[in-house]
């Protein structure tokens, strides 16, 4: 949580259009340090236990909702999904990047390639 600074939304929810109809959403948070694999799976882990507890009490009232959360080492982020009908619902996803601005000020030296900055 230390480690977190901002949330940043993309695409038409940032630009206040999202539509009824829209399922997927992007976050980007903005870390003060580089992004880690220990801090994306510390955000991972926390953000299961949270939908855990949310799921524990929309089963007590009745409702139906699943949450899924998996984690994208590769690109610094993870993918939160959400069915309230079942399998043949198309799934609600928010898809949440971490990234620090001290990762712009890197330098790509000839023939290296570029990832995606996790330490």
């Amino acid at each position: 949580k230390e480690g977190l600074r901002q949330v940043y939304w993309e695409r038409d929810l940032a630009k206040g259009l999202l539509l009824t109809g829209d399922k997927e959403v992007t976050l980007v948070v903005m870390c003060a340090k580089k992004p880690s694999l220990e801090l994306l799976e510390t955000v991972t882990n926390a953000l299961k236990k949270e939908l855990d507890d949310v799921e524990g009490q929309e089963q007590q009232e009745g409702a139906a909702s699943k949450y899924e959360v998996h984690m994208f080492p590769e690109e610094a982020g993870l993918c939160v999904t959400s069915s309230e009908l079942g399998e043949a619902e198309v799934p609600y996803q928010v898809t949440v990047t971490l990234t620090s601005t001290l990762l712009r000020n890197q330098e790509v030296g000839e023939g290296e390639e570029v990832t995606s900055g996790m330490l």
